[in-house]
């Protein structure tokens, strides 16, 4: 399996919640401090809902106490900064009324944080960015730059990383299958729980249709004579 095609297959999904789903299968099996995760930002139906995080966790157990906060984003690679950057603070006031673009996600995490800290002033923290694009080393580090004025763990998978854990990965290609119907490759307990149901419902099916195979009810039979 070319990772050339999973990447590609990645970096044009346009589906918001399909992508927040997958991205947060593939956090949820690339990392146990990421396996408890919860996702506000999609509703059961699987579609985008207003949020100001995507997923949230608090890792058990930890000390210092270590919140972990995750946005996923679909935005084209050019609109990266803002998404993650942007701080309304920071632009000039306009005099027309239209509404100014909406904090980064880094700066509302930032501010979701400081209430935090004011009850858990020792509070660890990491913000996830998953993107199906790939961002360039610049923005990078002026992302993980922030991130320190913040006092933020940076963690960012972008689309190039996604794509190894999917193709290199046993479960990643489960996941992989199951989102992108790319086919499995490797050995996985999900691939073997499939493939054991399978084999279970295939034997049944081909049980009942064999009367060979049929079991005599004789104790049915003894019962209603006894009767």
């Amino acid at each position: 399996m070319s990772t050339e095609r999973t990447t590609q297959v990645l970096a044009a999904i346009t589906d918001e919640g399909f992508f927040e789903l997958l991205a947060m299968a593939i956090l949820r099996e690339a990392d146990p401090i990421y396996r408890t995760l919860i996702h506000p930002g999609v509703n059961v139906k699987g579609k985008t809902i207003k949020s100001p995080v995507d997923g949230i966790c608090f890792v058990q157990g930890s000390t210092p106490p270590h919140m972990i906060v995750v946005h996923h984003t679909i935005t084209a690679r050019s609109d990266l900064e803002n998404k993650w950057l942007h701080d309304p603070s920071k632009v000039k006031p306009q005099k027309d009324s239209r509404p100014r673009a909406p904090a980064g996600d880094l700066i509302k995490t930032a501010k979701l944080v400081a209430q935090e800290r004011k009850h858990t002033p020792n509070l660890r923290v990491t913000l996830v960015l998953t993107t199906n694009q790939e961002p360039p080393d610049s923005l990078v580090r002026k992302v993980v730059g922030a991130g320190r004025i913040y006092d933020l763990e940076i963690d960012i998978w972008s689309c190039s990383r996604l794509s190894h854990f999917l193709d290199n990965n046993p479960s990643g290609q489960w996941i992989r299958y199951s989102f992108l119907n790319i086919d499995q490759e490797m050995f996985s307990a999900e691939l073997l729980q499939a493939l054991s149901n399978k084999s279970i419902d295939n034997y049944t099916l081909n049980l009942l249709d064999n009367p060979e195979a049929w079991v005599p009810r004789v104790l049915d039979d003894m019962l209603t004579t006894r009767q």
